[in-house]
């Protein structure tokens, strides 16, 4: 302080030297710069008197300390340490106080979490415990789903044209009920395979199947004449596999869930079959079965399957003038027209009068069938 005082001083009569004048911008300047040396010059003087000025003094509290027995080494180690961690930190010497509490309080946090873990960990097995035990129970109602569901959907495929043997197929995921699986797409243990076996006799005893996955071993009139055959017997089945629903709750919410296209369900099939198929249709379109109908497309070539929609469309493919392209055109018929092109349906450009009258059957009975 004291040769901070003395260059303050010198500092003083230099500027007395710049100017001598009382007014003016240098008399300005250098009167401010004197009253910042006067802050200066205060400035340490206090510091002086913090340092070595009675008894609350820098000094003072120092040799207290001694007389406690702590020595000046002392000090000097723990103001060392006292950096060092606040290096190995990085931060302010200053903020060690406001770090060490909120350590402190996570040390705390992670001790009481350690004193809920077994109880967590006992809810946890509780938990697994009741959910094995419900995938248990679901695979027990899936096996009596599937054995009423093959056997249903196997009795009704002859009347639909197939000679076939329907059959849904579970087994378990790897690691069964010790871990059972669970997902967003699906619940429990079990992977579920629908088969289909095509009959063929062989003029013994008995008869030889052939046949597997469906969607490998069958055509699309076949999926979609097994699969008209699961919405008929276990109605809402369709529904619940697009839209993640279960078939109550499609059942039972009161609204038109889905749309489904069947693609030329009717190939190589006529007579009843076709007749069938039509009704059974009409019946998914209504909510005969599930009482919550289903917006139903059918692409057909089938007269009885179009005598019964309630919308017929015909879709025509010819060339345009100078494209070789061919135009697709989409027209709705209805009245004559539709009872015209039913009879072509039916039989061709043969016979044209006999097949109109057959057309207005198909349309009696359809809508006999739809009032009834």
């Amino acid at each position: 302080p004291e040769s901070a005082a003395v260059s303050l001083e010198g500092v003083r009569k230099l500027l007395y030297t710049i100017s001598s004048d009382d007014s003016g911008p240098m008399f300005e300047k250098v009167e401010r710069t004197h009253e910042l040396l006067n802050i200066v010059e205060e400035s340490l003087n206090e510091c002086a008197r913090s340092i070595d000025g009675g008894s609350n003094s820098i000094i003072s509290t120092l040799e207290n300390a001694s007389s406690t027995g702590v020595s000046m080494e002392e000090v000097d180690g723990l103001v060392a340490d006292w950096n060092s961690l606040a290096r190995k930190h990085g931060i302010s010497p200053y903020a060690l106080p406001t770090c060490h509490t909120s350590l402190r309080q996570e040390i705390d946090g992670n001790v009481e979490a350690l004193k809920l873990l077994p109880e967590a960990e006992e809810d946890e097995r509780v938990a697994f415990e009741d959910y094995t035990h419900a995938c248990e129970e679901l695979s027990y109602a899936r096996e009596i789903v599937a054995s009423n569901l093959s056997r249903s959907v196997t009795e009704l495929l002859p009347s639909l044209g197939l000679e076939c043997t329907f059959q849904v197929q579970l087994t378990q995921r790897p690691g069964g009920f010790e871990d059972p699986y669970c997902g967003s797409e699906t619940l429990g243990v079990d992977v579920v395979d629908l088969l289909l076996f095509h009959n063929k006799m062989n003029g013994g005893p008995n008869e030889s199947k052939r046949g597997g996955k469906i969607e490998q071993v069958g055509s699309s009139g076949e999926k979609s004449r097994v699969l008209l055959a699961i919405e008929t017997c276990l109605p809402g089945s369709i529904g619940a596999t697009c839209n993640n629903y279960s078939p109550q709750q499609v059942i039972h919410n009161g609204n038109s869930p889905i749309s489904i296209v069947y693609d030329e369900i009717d190939a190589h099939v006529g007579g009843r079959a076709a007749v069938t198929i039509a009704k059974l249709l009409a019946d998914q379109s209504s909510g005969e079965a599930s009482q919550a109908g289903n917006q139903i497309i059918a692409i057909t070539h089938s007269a009885s399957v179009a005598a019964i929609a309630d919308r017929h469309i015909v879709i025509e493919r010819g060339s345009t003038s100078g494209s070789s392209s061919p135009a697709v055109r989409a027209s709705v018929v209805d009245g004559s027209s539709r009872r015209k092109e039913i009879a072509r349906m039916a039989s061709g450009d043969l016979a044209m009068g006999e097949a109109e009258t057959f057309a207005d059957a198909l349309i009696r009975d359809a809508l006999l069938h739809r009032d009834a």
